[in-house]
Parts: C-alpha cells; structure tokens; sequence
C-alpha cells in the first residue's frame, strides 16, 4: 500500500487536464474515484474530506495535514 506521498510522488503532480494526476483516474473525470485508487479503504477516506467518495487534486496534495 503506497501512503499519500509516495502515491503523489509515484503520480506526479502534473496539472488536472494533462498531468499524471489525470491519468490515473481511468475515466478521466479529473478526480480519483474508490475504485481507481489503488491503496486501502482507510488510506482513501483519510483523504476524502468532503465525503464524496471522489479524491480531487486538492483533497490528494493538501500539505497542510
């Protein structure tokens, strides 16, 4: 299981329309959804502040937590 920054680092932190950040969503829909990320349910949620079950750029490279 890769925590927030090794998967940030791992995905880069490219721009919402083309970098690595918008790839690894396999809908391109510019969020990372439960079933595109690739690490635990606990990892997802820690990161999923708003609840929507959809990580945003925001939410994924927030360095103040």
């Amino acid at each position: 299981m890769l925590a927030s920054s090794a998967w940030a680092d791992h995905h880069g932190r490219g721009n919402a329309k083309g970098g690595r950040f918008a790839k690894a969503g396999t809908n391109a829909d510019g969020a990372i959804s439960r079933e595109e990320w690739r690490s635990g349910e606990e990892s997802f949620q820690r990161h999923d502040r708003d609840g929507d079950r959809r990580l945003s750029r925001d939410e994924l490279f927030d360095k103040s937590r």
